[in-house]
């Protein structure tokens, strides 16, 4: 099999003329990862991160941990994670033999009653398979035996039918208690702080946000609060807000054709010189840089 680091195999749907394709959930991507660094890429490993969309998980080999502000899960061979949207979590080894996982991203996932690109109220589901006799596992061979012969659209069905046929598996499997918490976590001041304040910053990125509202907000002191987030994600509360803001601008970029103003502004930074500034500081690409790029990755259809 050909060595790959990052398919980019959504944003089908711009080719179909039916009126209710846009409804359907999309696949953004699908990668390979060893150790939490992209193959062939270099990315940070280990790092809390976040994202809008939902994403996928299937262990193929190693051991590591998948961890979130309140819960450290140990992950091995045939595991299959679901990180719901919107949630800081990171998945990493420290010790040979590293993780190697893929990893699906989808978007415009909407189940009745639960939050957007969503499958349950946690903030992730985990499931464990003692071998490799399962469906997820069939569901990532399929979807490499198509990524290696895309030569017409019918791949791209393929694909998201795959991709159905996997969250279909996963509404079924979960227990009817999924969508109540299941996680019995005794919880200290620090973590409902952490918890309370990372979603106030996730349901107001787009506003200006400073370390005194915070402050304001949650009676505590900035000083405290910035040690609370650098002590647990090795981050301030306003680099946590940058970053979830540069990972919002990005879906944007590769979605949409807004201008960089726009999406400087729909993105939380008030000035695009700014927000140009720190898009290249920390995706190592300008916005129209990375736009030409993700859109470059992504496979043509044809008509």
């Amino acid at each position: 099999m050909r060595p790959f680091a990052s398919f980019y195999i959504g944003n089908i749907q711009s080719s179909l003329n039916t009126s209710f394709s846009t409804a359907l959930p999309q696949t953004i991507s699908f990668a390979k990862f060893r150790n939490n660094r992209i193959l062939d890429e270099s990315l940070a490993a280990g790092q809390f991160h976040i994202h809008p969309h939902l994403e996928i998980f299937y262990f193929d080999s190693g051991e590591g941990y998948f961890e979130t502000s309140a819960v450290k899960e140990n992950l091995v061979p045939h595991d299959l994670l679901v990180v719901n949207a919107n949630n800081p979590h990171r998945q990493f080894s420290d010790n040979q033999p590293p993780l190697v996982y893929y990893c699906l991203s989808i978007t415009n996932l909407e189940p009745e009653g639960l939050p957007s690109n969503s499958v349950s109220k946690n903030v992730y589901e985990l499931f464990h398979h003692p071998s490799s006799n399962n469906l997820p596992h069939r569901v990532i061979k399929g979807i490499l035996r198509e990524l290696d012969n895309l030569n017409n659209s019918g791949g791209f069905f393929k694909i998201q039918s795959l991709v159905y046929e996997l969250l279909s598996y996963v509404f079924k499997t979960l227990s009817p208690t999924a969508n109540q918490p299941s996680k019995k976590i005794k919880r200290t001041e620090k973590d409902i702080i952490l918890q309370e304040v990372q979603k106030y910053l996730i349901e107001h990125f787009t506003e200006q946000i400073t370390l005194a509202d915070l402050e304001k907000n949650f009676f505590v002191s900035k000083s405290l609060l910035c040690h609370y987030f650098k002590d647990k994600f090795g981050i301030s509360p306003i680099e946590y807000l940058i970053r979830f803001r540069i990972e919002h601008a990005k879906t944007l970029l590769f979605k949409t054709d807004l201008s960089i103003s726009d999406i400087a502004a729909g993105a939380g930074f008030g000035n695009s010189n700014y927000f140009s500034y720190l898009f290249k500081k920390y995706v190592e690409k300008s916005p129209l840089e990375y736009r030409a790029y993700s859109r470059s990755s992504a496979p043509e259809t044809k008509h």
